[in-house]
Order: structure tokens, then sequence, then C-alpha cells
């Protein structure tokens, strides 16, 4: 448990799972939640992630499942086409999140966060995407949440689907010290990443940094409350 706070879990992602080393050091320093990288794009998964599953779980990580279908936005943040067909593409998308839930390990009913690059509120076509993805998840025994922006939070509870935002500021500052992090947590939200791609004193890898009310995000009966 982070900080001090009972109520407050600390927790990091990085694109790939970073290696044992580095899982141990950050245990050691406190962090309790990882985020879990089921893919990086359609069509693909991340077995660096995905394998490693039960080993994260046996060691006592919290895991975020984090799953990237349509997005509009692309890695450089020009804007992309949303999708021509929102139903057809969700049905493909959210049985894709499913099967990859199911190869890691993870049980029937846990949660998923959908990861939404684009910082703005979805509108016409991609919300009727998202919708019908998180319609398909549950029709899959999956829980749909999202990770999005801090500008979203009002649309995911509108939608009735947890939200783990990120709230980054224009100023990051760091390197840090794990012990004293300017941690930050908005209002109804599973968890907050409050910094982005950021050094830890004693850790030679930048990562993203959250905090998290529940132990454990995939737990839809904890993330669940939290809508």
């Amino acid at each position: 448990m982070a900080q001090g706070n009972t109520n407050k879990f600390l927790g990091f992602d990085v694109a790939t799972y970073p290696g044992d080393a580095a899982v141990a050091w950050l245990w050691t320093h406190g962090f309790r939640v990882t985020g879990f990288y089921l893919n990086h794009h359609r069509g693909g998964e991340d077995d660096s992630w995905i394998s490693r599953r039960l080993k994260l779980v046996n060691a006592g990580w919290g895991l975020a499942p984090l799953y990237l279908g349509w997005q509009t936005v692309d890695t450089q943040g020009h804007h992309l086409a949303p999708p021509g067909d929102p139903a057809g593409t969700a049905k493909l998308d959210s049985a894709e999140a499913a099967n990859l839930m199911s190869k890691a390990g993870f049980a029937e009913g846990s949660a998923v966060f959908f990861d939404i690059e684009d910082g703005t509120v979805p509108t016409g076509n991609y919300d009727s995407y998202l919708r019908a993805w998180f319609a398909g998840v549950r029709a899959n025994n999956y829980l749909p949440a999202v990770y999005c922006s801090h500008l979203l939070i009002s649309w995911a509870s509108e939608r009735g689907v947890p939200c783990w935002s990120f709230h980054i500021p224009a100023n990051q500052g760091g390197p840090f010290d794990p012990s004293h992090l300017p941690i930050t947590l908005d209002s109804g939200c599973v968890g907050t990443q409050f910094r982005q791609e950021v050094h830890l004193n004693g850790l030679p890898l930048s990562l993203d940094l959250n905090c998290f009310v529940v132990a454990d995000p995939s737990s839809s009966s904890a993330t669940s409350q939290i809508a």
C-alpha cells in the first residue's frame, strides 16, 4: 500500500514487461499495482505481459489489464478516422479483448480497460464503437472499463463504465524519490496516472506512475463499485 494510506495503492505501467529485477525493485519501494498490456494494436498481443500474469499475481501484484482497440489518434498525435462500421468492428474487437483476457488467465468477470489515447470526448461513430465494445465485452462475460483523459471522466460515468484517468501536468518534474511522489487522484476514478515516462531515483528506466483506490483493478467486485 502506497504512501502510508490504506486506501491508495501505488502503481506503474510501462509498455513492455520491464524485467523481474525492476519489478522486484518497484515492489520493495511500495508499488503494488501494475498496468498489464494485452496488446498494443488491434490484431496483436503482448506476450511479455500475458505470459507473466500468474507470476505477478502470486507475488501479490494487482493488475490493470489494458486493451488497445481502434484509436482516433496515432502515436504522433495525428487524428485518424473512426471505424466506418462501429458495431461490426466493436464485435470483433470485444471478442479479441475477451480472448486475450482468457489467454492471460483472467477469470470471467474480470475488468478490462480500453485504452483511449485521444483526449477529446468521443462522438459520432467513435462513441458508437466504444458503446458497442462495452456491450460486446459484457456479452463475453468480462467487465468493460476505460483508461482515458480526465476530460472524459463524465463521459465514462454516463456510460456506466469504471474509469482509470490520466491527468498529467505540463511540467512533470523528476526524477522522483519513490517515497515522496506528487500523487494526485481524480474523484470518481479507479485510479489516476499522474506522471508519464518519468524516472525514479535508483531505477534505470522510464515509466508511468499511477495511484489506484483498489488493490486489484482487474477485480470486478472492487472496480465495478467505482463506476
